[in-house]
């Protein structure tokens, strides 16, 4: 939560209108744990969009992704991501999922006017292709991704997201 303090101090001190914040692995929680730093400091900050590439998820931060200062909130992930899900230490419950709507699930419907969205990777019909590092790197990449090279998928972050805001895919 430390480094929630830190990053809450860093958006106080830029003051910016708009916000958007990309994360990998356990950024993810840093930026989760935002949420209990605003209302703790009782600040006025609005994360427009929460953009989580392998974060994971457990039972301690999965709701805060819920709540302010985040409006929409989108969660990429693999299933061939072990990672992901091998922390058993920094959890209660010694569980961690790939996505929030895991935990909440119907929780997420009740959101009115924001978008939450948990979108898995599919390559060549295989949800399990990514490992952690996955959308970051392209290298061993099959031929529909060496295009990219030597971009990383996550390059496309504001596509993607441009695209799930039109769209009804993802939860």
């Amino acid at each position: 939560i430390d480094s929630a303090f830190d990053l809450y101090d860093e958006l106080v001190r830029l003051n910016a209108d708009r916000v958007t914040l990309i994360t990998h692995s356990y950024g993810g929680a840093v930026a989760l744990y935002l949420a209990r730093v605003v209302e703790q400091e009782k600040g006025d900050i609005t994360i427009d969009d929460l953009i989580m590439y392998a974060p994971p998820i457990e039972q301690e931060t999965a709701e805060l992704a819920l709540q302010k200062p985040f409006k929409n909130v989108f969660t990429f992930y693999s299933e061939g991501d072990r990672i992901q899900v091998a922390d058993k230490f920094t959890t209660e419950d010694g569980v961690c999922h790939r996505t929030v709507s895991s935990y909440v699930g119907d929780e997420i419907k009740k959101l009115d006017g924001r978008i939450f969205k948990d979108i898995c990777f599919v390559v060549n019909g295989s949800r399990k292709y990514f490992d952690h590092m996955g959308p970051w790197c392209t290298s061993g990449s099959p031929k529909t991704l060496k295009m990219l090279k030597p971009f990383p998928a996550v390059v496309l972050t504001p596509l993607f997201i441009d695209l799930l805001k039109r769209s009804d895919c993802g939860v």
